[in-house]
């Protein structure tokens, strides 16, 4: 496995990872191809020709990029469809899980130069069932630097909404997490002071 400064120097030369890849094309970029393989049909595919990138695409090599798609198609990561009368590669289900996985990896909440004076309160009650969910989405809020105002109740005066509901998603327990705002709490002058907004 390449450790994080060799995959950098190697997206320094134009080389696109697989985050890279199935990142864009869950965004929308195209890649328009065309179908070499003698036996015809998709699931069949074993070769094809890049026809068509976004501009997205141009800082990466594209001999290199066209080895990356071919391997991602054969791991099932990414699919062949038909878009108009173009045939495209796509993220199959397999590749989203994956992404999330990357996702969940490299996520952090954003700090506003100015804060909005709103405090984001994250309340959850994840059932026994689940404890192996509850104890990792909780691991994972305090690694996004939310203070534990109670045993399930954790607090920030920074924006999280999308960052929850990324959780939300990824531990599959979309009901039992809850994310408001609130502009006044008890408990503001220590939290105040908790996050250096003092």
């Amino acid at each position: 496995m390449k450790n994080r400064s060799s995959e950098e120097s190697l997206n320094k030369r134009g080389y696109a990872t697989t985050g890279d890849i199935l990142e864009l094309l869950q965004q929308g970029a195209l890649i328009a191809i065309g179908l070499t393989s003698p036996y015809g049909g998709a699931e069949l595919l074993k070769q094809f020709t890049l026809k068509a990138l976004d501009k997205v695409w141009e800082k990466y090599n594209r001999a290199r990029l066209k080895q990356s798609l071919k391997r991602m198609v054969d791991r099932k990561l990414l699919k062949i469809d038909e878009e108009g009368e173009e045939t495209v590669i796509k993220v199959s289900e397999k590749g989203k899980k994956l992404l999330l996985r990357y996702n969940f990896a490299k996520m952090n909440l954003s700090k506003p130069k100015i804060w909005d004076h709103k405090w984001r309160v994250v309340i959850f009650d994840v059932s026994e069932n689940k404890k192996v969910f509850r104890d990792a989405l909780r691991d994972k809020i305090k690694l996004l630097g939310l203070y534990q105002l109670q045993k399930s109740v954790f607090v920030t005066p920074y924006p999280c909404e999308n960052e929850i509901a990324f959780l939300r998603q990824y531990f599959q327990i979309g009901n039992e997490v809850s994310c408001f705002t609130a502009t006044n709490l008890e408990e503001e002058e220590f939290l105040r002071k908790k996050f250096g907004l003092v």
